[in-house]
């Protein structure tokens, strides 16, 4: 009964999603992003959205309510991220207290410090440190996992949060799994500048000055954004920015993430391109079509613009290693899998097929990509 039930959420919650895309004009973001929470049950059973007068679970502070009914009746899908979050929680603050009062042993009459604050970038190179990087990667993996159901922007901005904390406390000794997630987190929140900022800081972490970055991390406090952000950064083009991005090893998040948002770019230019050809076409506009050039260069810029943004595209595309024909067909079945609630199925059929860290690039990506459209078309046509 269980394993149905889930069954029906995931099918619903798909046919929501390809709704989604099919209804509303795409814009070049996640259009399944709710920016307000909503009563969980009352999305997932009844497939109506309620989102007056919610409360929240008083444990783990994740899921919304509108009546005490409704969360009894989700209570068996919740139980078990809930109970898991809270005890992240409580294992994450009980790791911090040793940091919060830390006598460094290898200084003379040392005094006690709170190394959370003194000394962010600098936890990866102290033993004790190492508890608290255990249980703060779990708890942010944990409202990940929360965050991919139920895909309100409140509960990955949780996830980011904790991801973002471990790189700026451990800086170069975090594992580059955590940096390869940040960006998917940031697409998943429409925050594409903020993505390209970020892989661009890690590619060239090798030119900047090491004394410059520490300096950077030591001066941040808690919830600092620590990597510049240009306007408009996501059109740049990164292969000429950075020339070694072609020859560098272990890229392919990055590349799956950059091609992602050259995707939602090149697909939002073109349907605004054919909304703008039909509204000249079908109605009074066909009057104004010889200021068609100027429209459309307000609406959706320059076309030599766009047609950078597509080779872009096509060029970290070609850099993906998923286009050999086992590979290819894999992907492309997973599809349906996409839209899957349940993220941990997910990451391990990826896993399973792909080599690290092409792996980890799909895992946390593909659901990003197939929602952008024709993306399944562009993929084919470039075998």
């Amino acid at each position: 009964m269980e394993g149905t039930r889930r069954q029906t959420i995931d099918y619903g919650l798909q046919r929501e999603h390809k709704d989604a895309l099919t209804t509303f004009c795409y814009e070049g973001k996640d259009p399944n992003l709710r920016e307000k929470p909503y009563c969980f049950p009352c999305l997932y059973y009844d497939h109506k959205t309620v989102v007056s007068e919610l409360k929240r679970c008083s444990r783990c502070h994740v899921a919304w309510y509108c009546s005490a009914e409704c969360q009894t009746r989700h209570f068996k899908d919740h139980r078990a991220i809930c109970k898991q979050i809270a005890e992240d929680e409580k294992c994450l603050e009980l790791a911090a207290i040793p940091l919060r009062h830390f006598v460094d042993p290898e200084e003379d009459n040392a005094v006690a410090e709170n190394i959370l604050e003194t000394r962010a970038g600098e936890l990866g190179d102290i033993a004790e440190a190492q508890d608290y990087f255990k249980a703060r990667i779990i708890l942010a993996n944990s409202y990940w996992t929360e965050a991919y159901m139920s895909e309100v922007k409140e509960v990955w901005e949780k996830s980011l949060f904790h991801f973002l904390e471990l790189l700026r406390l451990y800086h170069i000794s975090c594992p580059l799994e955590i940096c390869f997630r940040v960006p998917f987190l940031l697409l998943y929140l429409n925050r594409d500048d903020e993505a390209y900022t970020f892989i661009r800081y890690w590619i060239e972490l090798d030119n900047i000055d090491d004394e410059e970055t520490l300096l950077r991390h030591k001066r941040s406090r808690e919830g600092d954004w620590i990597y510049p952000v240009e306007p408009n950064c996501r059109y740049r083009d990164m292969f000429e920015d950075y020339t070694k991005l072609d020859g560098q090893e272990e890229t392919e998040p990055y590349l799956m993430a950059l091609a992602i948002n050259k995707m939602r770019i090149v697909a939002s230019n073109d349907f605004l391109s054919r909304a703008l050809d039909y509204t000249l076409h079908e109605t009074d506009g066909r009057r104004i079509q010889q200021v068609r050039s100027v429209v459309q260069e307000m609406l959706i810029g320059n076309d030599n613009d766009v047609a950078s943004q597509r080779q872009q595209r096509d060029r970290l595309l070609d850099k993906i290693d998923f286009y050999d024909s086992k590979t290819l067909g894999i992907f492309l079945t997973c599809e349906p899998v996409s839209e899957a609630r349940q993220f941990m199925n997910v990451d391990d059929v990826f896993r399973g097929e792909y080599d690290y860290p092409l792996g980890i690039a799909l895992a946390n990506g593909f659901r990003s990509f197939f929602r952008i459209p024709g993306a399944v078309d562009l993929v084919r046509q470039r075998v």
